[in-house]
């Protein structure tokens, strides 16, 4: 709103100042804006309150220029917002009381002392005022007396003079008792002149009709519509108020007497009570008139405030009015900014240590993502590449991560999104590599996989057999596997069978018998037992493939540990269990354990003759025909037994 260069200097170095004492410095850029915006009212030589004076007349006089009646309508007396309740009724009652109590004090004193006349009065005031100033003697018996002209003869005795002294104590407490009553009267009648000047302080009285028409005939609606909702409540309250006005106007101006008798003391009380209550509204109806004046004055000022020096000066007006709420928010605002500051500071540190923080947990979480990802994976045109955390950005610095993967065509390498161009097995293997490497940071003790081969080929389920989880149980975690798939579960059979803490369940569901879960039925040791016992139970099907499967685990086993280099594991699935005892099994487990071989190889006759009644002696011999069965087909696959 400033115009001059100067004033905007120094308004804008107040708003950045760092200063201690701002309510002194503000009602320096005050003056200072002042002395440059006004200076046809205000001159170098004004003080602050003196500049504040010239612009509030400044401001009324272009009020009056605009609505010449706005003068009148203003009270003597501005009603205040936190004006109290009004006590008049409370002071009426105690004024009553008092003037109760002094009526009936002054009548006790009547009834007891003796009656002076008034003439015995004066003669004892005056000589009371003779013996003060030692004109007359008190113990002389006779003695010229000052206010007769006889100087030779002695009339005023020692007698007379105590006869006169008497009168005094009786004329003091008659005098004193109508003090105290006429006290209390004019304690009455002054709460009765206080609520009349307060309504004629706080109310004025309006102009004529025929002044509002003429000062309203060129004024905006707005003005118009203020002034009348003024006049009206005014004309309200006036008509509620008159006749009590009127009555204790007339009681005002009239000399107040003491009553004569009781009666008059509770005519007065009763007089004065009904005035007191009639206008016990006034405060009231100040608070309706004054509301109804802001409005009318609100109405003028938005005629005035078209005028930019007008708007000028109310605000100048309402920053004087304020000066030190206005300095307490330039404190706060110099308190917003050194903390902010200091967030700033913070802020950073905790940046740098976030970025350290995340760069050191990315690294660790990185690098286990990256081993079990290794152990797991052997991909040659996709592969994972590195967990990512951008920079901090937005409101608290959310993280995120992103999971980047490395293409390779032979000729180039691109570092990518690896959730967008990762297969579903892919995606699986870094989900796995994610949960070991932040089970191992949380310090879990414990990892369950739930079929976690599920989408990946057979060659995968040997490595996560063999390097993914001798990964974790060289950490020292309990491992629990579980899978519907049986090839896998052989893998992790295979490589985890003499871990010492190694045990395998098997879960089956039947009608006949339910749910059935066994235990250990991996081991070949054990998978004979179980297979003893179906026989025993007449489900020799069951008890062969026992055996069968017991025939691939001793196979598979003693090669891997006696068999001789390179030999490959998974060879069992492509061959006849006779096969697999006559190609060296046999020639391994002898030594180890003597006389068990044939034990071993005669279980599969034996078990046919057991289970063939059509078995004939001079047939084909059933151990023929098993070990035809055994041997492996054309293509390779297992016999059916």
């Amino acid at each position: 709103m400033v115009k001059a260069e100067t004033s905007k200097k120094t308004h804008r170095q107040m708003s950045r100042s760092e200063e201690t004492d701002l309510q002194s410095r503000l009602v320096q850029v005050l003056t200072t804006i002042a002395r440059n915006e006004f200076p046809d009212l205000v001159n170098e030589s004004s003080e602050f309150a003196q500049i504040s004076t010239a612009l509030a007349q400044a401001q009324s006089r272009f009020w009056q220029k605009s609505f010449p009646l706005l003068a009148q309508l203003k009270p003597q007396r501005q009603l205040s917002d936190d004006q109290p309740e009004s006590t008049y009724a409370r002071d009426a009652v105690n004024a009553a009381t008092s003037i109760r109590e002094a009526w009936q004090g002054h009548e006790e004193v009547k009834a007891t002392a003796p009656l002076v006349s008034s003439d015995r009065t004066a003669i004892s005031k005056a000589l009371k005022i003779l013996l003060e100033g030692k004109v007359v003697q008190q113990d002389v018996n006779e003695q010229v007396c000052p206010i007769c002209a006889y100087d030779l003869v002695k009339t005023l005795s020692a007698a007379r003079i105590s006869e006169i002294e008497g009168w005094i104590p009786a004329q003091e407490k008659e005098s004193l008792a109508r003090q105290i009553l006429q006290q209390a009267v004019d304690s009455m009648v002054g709460i009765v002149r206080k609520i009349v000047d307060q309504h004629d302080e706080l109310l004025p009285t309006l102009p004529k009709a025929e002044e509002f028409l003429e000062a309203l005939k060129d004024a905006s609606e707005e003005l118009k519509q203020a002034v009348q909702a003024l006049r009206k409540i005014r004309h309200e309250d006036e008509a509620k108020l008159q006749q009590v006005l009127s009555e204790g106007r007339e009681l005002l101006n009239k000399p107040t007497a003491i009553p004569a008798n009781q009666e008059d003391c509770e005519m007065l009380i009763k007089q004065c009570a009904d005035i007191i209550a009639g206008l016990e509204s006034v405060v009231t109806a100040a608070r309706r008139y004054r509301d109804s004046l802001r409005a009318v004055e609100a109405a003028v000022g938005a005629v005035a405030r078209v005028d930019p020096v007008y708007s000028l000066r109310e605000a100048w007006l309402a920053c004087f009015e304020s000066v030190a709420a206005i300095a307490a928010d330039l404190r706060w605002e110099q308190a917003k900014r050194r903390a902010q500051k200091d967030l700033e500071v913070i802020r950073d540190a905790f940046m740098e240590y976030r970025k350290q923080f995340l760069e050191s947990r990315r690294t660790s979480f990185n690098q286990g993502i990256e081993a079990v990802w290794n152990a797991l994976r052997a991909d040659q045109y996709s592969s994972f590449s590195k967990l990512h955390i951008p920079p901090p950005s937005g409101k608290g610095f959310p993280v995120e991560i992103e999971v980047k993967a490395m293409l390779d065509d032979g000729q180039q390498k691109k570092e990518v999104d690896a959730l967008r161009v990762f297969s579903e097995s892919q995606v699986n293997a870094l989900g796995i590599a994610a949960f070991i490497t932040r089970s191992k940071l949380l310090g879990h003790r414990m990892l369950i996989f739930d079929d976690p081969v599920q989408s990946m080929d057979e060659e995968h389920f040997q490595t996560f057999a063999q390097d993914v989880l001798t990964h974790v149980l060289s950490d020292g975690f309990q491992v629990i596997v579980l899978t519907y798939n049986d090839m896998f579960a052989r893998d992790v059979s295979h490589y985890h069978y003499d871990h010492p803490g190694y045990v395998t369940m098997s879960v089956r569901l039947s009608r006949r018998e339910g749910c059935v879960v066994e235990e250990g039925n991996r081991r070949y040791s054990e998978r004979l037992k179980l297979a003893e016992k179906k026989i025993e139970d007449g489900n020799l099907a069951e008890a062969w493939k026992l055996v069968r499967l017991a025939l691939e685990r001793l196979y598979t086993v003693v090669y891997a540990k006696y068999g001789p280099p390179g030999f490959n594991p998974n060879s069992w699935r492509d061959q006849a269990a006779e096969y697999m005892w006559d190609s060296g099994a046999g020639t391994i487990i002898e030594p180890k354990a003597p006389g068990s071989g044939t034990k071993l190889k005669d279980i599969l006759p034996t078990w046919q003759e057991r289970t063939d009644p059509t078995a004939q002696k001079g047939g084909t011999s059933t151990h023929n025909r098993t070990q035809k069965r055994l041997q492996p087909d054309p293509q390779g696959a297992s016999s059916p037994l």
